[in-house]
């Protein structure tokens, strides 16, 4: 076994798009989509090389002395899961984990990660003051957009769930919240998936918040209403979840903790990492896939090298 690269590794997704459904290659959430024909080749090579596992298998898997494994994951509950990522996942007999955010199924479907980039391409300048410090942002060109987005994208990512809408608020400058209705899955297109044998219906809260914002009341109660409805409109119990962003900006060491006792058999996080057989349940490490990740490029991150430069520098 490559000490560097453990026992498993979890992969994750959000978005599976063709190409001339993606609106610009320069959006600043283009992060979030890998093309139908890269995942394609991505679900091809991983299936050929690699062990495939469904989420349910990796606690023992990081405990046996099996060969290496993969797992696959989506995060948030796009509505491309289902029409453009499960045929290449039936395609290649690949098994999946989707975690949902409940609160899209239930009406709510603000994405405010979305809607800045829209703000930002229809604005040249956003000003505001948010957490006692003012913010004046210029933006004639593509790259001052991309700079003003990212900028603000991380201070409403560190900001409770009021005070996100509070300060998105002062960007719309007056304008309704935009809703992405069309973006998100539906229950009936939920209880589809979850009824596919390679599918597996994960929790990830209900409102997508960041958990460290959250007092212990209020995580009781984004948990347990996520998983109520997941498991109301499934009929069965929800036995994985993930962390909202998932870094640990967003979910330590209290977050994981009330995880665990909430009787999940795993969770997840955002953190790149290898996994080892040590690794703790509640606070798996995930590596990201992006349109750019080829064979070779899945290769290096799959091999844990860039977990061990990251701790040895």
């Amino acid at each position: 076994m490559n000490p560097c690269r453990g026992q498993a590794a979890i992969v994750t997704y959000h978005r599976v798009l063709p190409s001339h459904k993606i609106k610009t290659s320069n959006s600043p959430n283009r992060g979030l989509i890998v093309t139908t024909e890269r995942f394609d080749q991505q679900m091809r090579y991983l299936s050929e090389k690699y062990h495939m596992i469904p989420i349910d298998e990796l606690p023992n898997q990081l405990t046996s002395s099996s060969d290496f494994a993969v797992a696959v994951t989506f995060d948030d509950g796009y509505k491309d899961n289902l029409t453009y990522a499960l045929p290449i996942l039936k395609k290649y007999n690949v098994p999946a984990t989707i975690y949902i955010a409940t609160r899209f199924q239930e009406g709510d479907c603000r994405m405010w990660w979305y809607e800045l980039e829209e703000l930002c391409d229809s604005h040249t300048s956003i000003t505001f003051t948010a957490k006692g410090k003012n913010y004046d942002f210029s933006m004639h060109d593509r790259i001052q957009k991309k700079c003003c987005f990212r900028k603000i994208h991380n201070l409403l990512q560190s900001l409770p769930e009021n005070e996100q809408e509070t300060l998105m608020d002062t960007i719309r400058q007056g304008r309704k919240p935009k809703h992405y209705e069309n973006y998100c899955l539906t229950w009936d297109e939920i209880r589809q998936l979850d009824g596919e044998p390679l599918i597996t219906i994960g929790a990830h809260t209900h409102s997508h918040v960041n958990m460290k914002k959250l007092s212990i009341d209020e995580l009781e109660k984004e948990i347990l209403k996520g998983n109520l409805l997941l498991e109301e409109h499934l009929g069965h119990s929800i036995d994985h979840f993930a962390y909202p962003y998932g870094t640990l900006n967003e979910a330590g060491s209290r977050e994981y903790s009330f995880v665990a006792a909430k009787g999940f058999k795993t969770a997840v996080t955002n953190m790149c990492d290898s996994m080892k057989n040590d690794s703790q349940n509640f606070c798996l490490p995930r590596y990201s896939v992006l349109e750019r990740d080829d064979s070779f490029k899945l290769d290096i991150k799959l091999s844990g090298w860039n977990a061990f430069w990251k701790y040895q520098l």
